[in-house]
């Protein structure tokens, strides 16, 4: 069995093995083609990246992943890892993830996130052994193309006398700092201008963000990154939002939500991602307000930098 890092002649292939998953999943929701597996995976500035099996010059499973960013530092999420019927049970899988840990190692992120199924207790004991942890009744929800479509078909106000969004700017990072310190967001020193100007600018930046603004302060923030979705292909997913509590209750999350939304229609984005807790009522309010799909059989987890070692060492 071979592991290597996939090329764009390897994409034909790829597709039939995306739409096997998708027959196992039962969605009828695959849009991606292989013209946009080789746009998207194959440029300079990659929107995946993926590593493959193959046996016998047959490629029979992939793992495929994208960078993200949160207040911790650069980090990965691991979109799917999937592995044809005839070589299951043969710990392809598992090879395949450890490929993408020993990518992050070298690529020194601070964190890797993926999706588990609670069925799969096994593999989750497995990961708990390495030191990963689980988010508790926290998934991730989904809105597609179609519905972040007629959310911006609402056609919103949100020009307001009295809040202003807007995209962050560099000359906002002191006060982005002093904000997430401020909240217990961060520790003091944890997060530097230098990082947030290296990670959140250029060309090719890890996060974006959009930031509320009442009396010139920035009283609340949407930071998201591109993603990538197995069947629907770019994406961005939302990291963090955060309004400051005495702003709460206004509907300025709202329509900072809704100037999101017209950003990713603008982008051409086919789905928008967002960890949740489902449990929780302002949660069941928001996936309420922007009709987000979940599966709470899905369970967020994740491994900081840490960890890897470990993990890698106990396969």
């Amino acid at each position: 069995m071979l592991l290597r890092r996939a090329e764009r002649k390897d994409m034909p292939e790829v597709l039939e093995l995306i739409k096997e998953l998708a027959a196992i999943k039962k969605t009828d929701k695959i849009t991606i083609s292989v013209y946009d597996l080789m746009r998207d995976g194959f440029s300079e500035n990659p929107n995946f990246y993926m590593y493959i099996g193959e046996s016998e010059r047959e490629i029979v499973g992939f793992a495929l992943f994208y960078k993200a960013y949160s207040f911790t530092g650069k980090s990965i999420f691991i979109e799917d890892v999937y592995v044809t019927k005839k070589y299951k049970r043969q710990g392809i899988a598992l090879s395949l993830f450890t490929k993408v840990l020993d990518f992050s190692l070298t690529n020194k992120v601070s964190k890797i996130v993926w999706l588990l199924e609670k069925k799969y207790k096994s593999l989750e004991q497995l990961y708990l052994r390495a030191g990963a942890e689980i988010i508790q009744n926290t998934t991730i929800s989904s809105v597609n193309k179609n519905e972040i479509k007629k959310i911006v078909a609402i056609d919103l106000d949100t020009k307001s006398p009295y809040f202003k969004i807007r995209f962050l700017a560099s000359k906002d990072l002191v006060e982005i700092i002093s904000l997430l310190e401020e909240t217990d967001k961060i520790k003091k020193d944890e997060v530097s201008v230098y990082d947030l100007m290296k990670y959140g600018f250029g060309e090719n930046p890890w996060f974006k963000m959009l930031v509320v603004e009442v009396n010139q302060q920035i009283i609340g923030y949407l930071m998201f990154h591109d993603a990538y979705a197995t069947f629907n292909g770019k994406s961005i997913h939302v990291e963090e939002v955060f309004i400051k509590p005495e702003f709460q209750g206004m509907g300025i999350g709202k329509m900072l939500y809704y100037e999101f939304f017209k950003h990713a229609y603008q982008e051409n984005c086919n789905k928008i991602t967002q960890a949740v807790d489902y449990t929780d009522a302002k949660s069941k309010e928001l996936l309420a307000f922007y009709e987000g799909n979940f599966n709470p059989e899905l369970q967020v987890v994740q491994i900081t930098d840490k960890a890897l070692g470990n993990f890698i060492n106990d396969r």
